[in-house]
This record gives C-alpha cells, sequence and structure tokens, in this order.
C-alpha cells in the first residue's frame, strides 16, 4: 500500500469517516500511520495527536453516539447487539 510509504515522505495525509474515532484507529494503527482524523462525518477533527481541531455536535439529550460509545434509548431493542450499562 502507498500510504505509509507517501505520510513517511513528508506528505500529509488525513482519514475522513462518518465512523467515531475509536472505529478509525484500528485501521490507522494497521498500517502504522500517524495522521489526523476527521470523524462522524466532519463533526469532529482531530490532529495527529488526538488533541481536538474542531468539535461541531449534539447535546446529550439529541446525540447517537459519543466519541465512543453510541447511546440507545432501549437496550432491548433487537437492533443492539451488546450493551454494556457504564453504571
Amino acid at each position: 500500500m502507498q500510504i505509509p510509504h507517501t505520510c513517511n515522505n513528508g506528505t500529509s495525509f488525513v482519514l475522513a469517516s462518518a465512523r467515531c474515532p475509536a472505529a478509525i484507529e484500528p485501521i490507522i494503527s494497521n498500517y502504522g500511520l500517524t495522521c489526523s482524523i476527521i470523524a462522524f462525518s466532519g463533526g469532529l477533527i482531530l490532529d495527529e495527536n488526538r488533541s481536538v481541531l474542531y468539535e461541531k455536535g449534539f447535546t446529550a439529550k439529541d446525540a447517537a453516539c459519543t466519541r465512543s460509545d453510541w447511546i440507545v434509548k432501549d437496550p432491548s431493542d433487537p437492533r443492539v447487539l451488546f450493551y454494556h450499562s457504564r453504571q
């Protein structure tokens, strides 16, 4: 793959996804990249050290997920495959 080679030669690379950062990190680790991330379709931008450069989100009441967790109203919903309470 050309991406790690390109990044190591000084070319900037940003990985953008609609996913949360926790879902993007395995890709970055797998290829040994050091790069910025655009997550949540642009709602969160992190630099290569994972410092927040930009963040535009919802209130907790309206959110469907946080940086690393999905928020569900009903854990018995059949679409919820795994549920872990933070309490």
